[in-house]
């Protein structure tokens, strides 16, 4: 796709998009191009291509069955959740763990299986669960309780409950 279509459909349907409404287009177009598509570029999810097009990347995500171009324009791909969840690998572990545990879980048993996933062993070192733990409780969790992918009780450091998602959850190694 031509950026220039890209910067037309995000213009057309900004709010939907978070952009701001009174944003002009060729502010759009330099936001577009030197914040947005190098971090898009960066993580796989597009590849710019000769010229001034980008298609969709690499990444692994995009070869999910539930993620497809067409779900990608519709109105049930919540962006805010994707990036939520697959903006940090500790984020994708926590989400699709979560999906498989008995809710509410505590803030403990999920820093400890993080921990031993991105440790990939299941002694746990302290430091690094103690560190998984405060970032989950800190930013992680109430990221994800922002985007509506959970809701967190921050005071009794549990997590309540997981949205039923229109986001395809993260399988390992994505």
């Amino acid at each position: 796709m031509p950026v220039a279509e890209l910067v037309g459909a995000v213009a057309e349907r900004g709010e939907a998009y978070g952009v701001d409404a009174g944003l002009e287009r060729t502010e759009l177009r330099e936001a577009l191009h030197h914040r947005h598509l190098p971090v898009l570029v960066m993580a796989d999810l597009l590849d710019r291509r000769s010229g001034d097009a980008v298609a969709l990347g690499d990444h692994r995500l995009l070869s999910h069955p539930q993620v497809t171009p067409a779900w990608l324009r519709t109105e049930g791909a919540n962006w805010a959740a994707l990036g939520a969840v697959f903006g940090q690998p500790r984020r994708r572990v926590a989400v699709r763990l979560l999906a498989g545990a008995a809710l509410p879980l505590g803030l403990d048993p999920l820093a400890r299986g993080v921990a031993a996933e991105v440790r990939s062993d299941l002694c746990g070192d302290a430091p690094l669960v103690e560190d998984v733990r405060l970032r989950l409780h800190h930013v992680g969790l109430p990221l994800l309780e922002d985007a509506d992918v959970l809701r967190y009780d921050a005071d009794a450091n549990r997590v309540v409950s997981l949205s039923p998602l229109q986001v395809p959850l993260p399988v390992a190694g994505i």
